[in-house]
């Protein structure tokens, strides 16, 4: 195992730059997931961790040696392709002894037959052999040896390609959206295999997904990117808590999170049409964004309360969300609602809604959040 870290990485295609001044460090077996939308640097990264990217400037470390001059073979890495990059012509045995064969055979030794009996290629086989069977017991995928990868599904062709990286021992595994070719049953179950895995082998993980969920459900911290820069990198329960900026904020939590535009005079916040207003620590004057995340809202009379008339009740079973217009929001409302009190609500009804100030977040006018006193609203 190795930590990782990265110092000051700039890279760019001519005149467009897609990584601006991005450093990270990653603990040694930990399990981080690069999250952000597409575009915005993330995959690229991976690639220069890798080797398979050249960059323009920055440091690569990997257990604290520098790799920037290193081949891909070099770095102790293993990495896994959204595309699998399975050989169609091989077995899945075949597949995931390859690094095995090409790291102790000699190219002599590899040669089909005739290698097998050159001096020691048996005994080095075997030994290959009896680790391939290893893995394939690990990942659950040992009756499945003898198949090729066209007699494979999604879900065990991806168990193949992480058992070809496994087999290598790495100090560091890369993972470059693996999951994003499954449906999405197969996507929850291999989310839960691979969190699993992380923790049965203990080694470093980085991870790149544009899937908040994927982020949220497996990893120790996420790093949130935009634009080629980390917003911001924390655990995932800090980051649904306390994003650090709006576009934290309105990237993690599904549904999205509610926003409304409202005014700062530096000391507090002006909701408006008669509404309380927010005292906060410190902020710019200017327009500031009031934001709470559906499941913190309800219907009736709260320390902030909105009127509003419901436009759509989406029934997702287990949870109900409930669309509402009202004035001042930059969107649709939306509030988690219980069956029972839904219901009582009907389309074109109109409703009070509203939140605790507790569970309210205030993003000043730079973007970024902003304390709130917690000692209450002003009259």
């Amino acid at each position: 195992m190795a930590e990782l870290a990265l110092k000051d990485i700039h890279k760019g295609f001519g005149n467009h730059a897609v990584l601006k001044g991005v450093s990270l460090d990653v603990q040694d077996g930990e399990f981080l997931t690069i999250v952000g939308p597409s575009g915005c640097g993330k995959s690229t990264l991976l690639r220069i961790v890798a080797g398979l990217e050249s960059h323009n400037s920055g440091q690569v470390l990997i257990g604290g040696a520098a790799v920037n001059d290193r081949l891909p073979g070099e770095r102790d890495i293993a990495m896994v392709f959204q595309s699998y990059a399975l050989y169609p012509h091989l077995s899945v045995f075949d597949n995931i002894a390859v690094p095995l064969r090409y790291r102790r055979l000699s190219p002599a030794q590899r040669v089909p037959l005739v290698g097998s009996w050159l001096p020691s290629a048996r005994r080095l086989e075997r030994d290959i052999e009896r680790e391939v069977q290893a893995v394939a017991s690990l990942l659950d995928i040992g009756h499945l040896l003898p198949r090729r990868p066209s007699q494979l599904s999604g879900g065990q062709r991806q168990r193949v390609a992480l058992g070809r990286a496994i087999v290598r021992q790495p100090s560091l595994f890369l993972m470059d959206e693996p999951l994003s070719n499954l449906d999405a049953k197969l996507r929850t179950t291999m989310r839960a295999e691979l969190t699993q895995l992380h923790q049965r082998i203990g080694t470093t993980f980085l991870y790149v997904t544009h899937d908040q969920v994927e982020a949220m459900t497996m990893s120790d911290r996420v790093a949130i990117m935009f634009e080629g820069r980390f917003e911001q990198i924390d655990t995932p329960q800090r980051l649904y808590a306390e994003p650090a900026t709006l576009s934290v904020a309105e990237f993690i939590g599904t549904p999205r999170i509610n926003r409304m535009q409202a005014r700062s005079d530096g000391r507090s916040i002006d909701l408006g049409n008669g509404m309380p207003t927010l005292p906060v620590a410190a902020s710019g004057s200017g327009i500031c964004h009031v934001c709470f995340r559906p499941e913190s809202a309800g219907f009736g009379r709260h320390e902030l309360t909105w009127p509003g008339k419901i436009t759509f009740i989406e029934d997702m079973g287990p949870e109900i969300f409930v669309h509402l217009a009202a004035q001042g929001f930059d969107e649709r409302v939306i509030v988690r609602a219980t069956r029972q009190a839904a219901a009582q609500l009907r389309m074109g009804q109109e409703t009070p809604f509203g939140v605790a100030v507790s569970d309210v977040l205030v993003f000043g006018p730079d973007g970024r959040r902003i304390a709130l006193h917690r000692t209450g609203v002003a009259p």
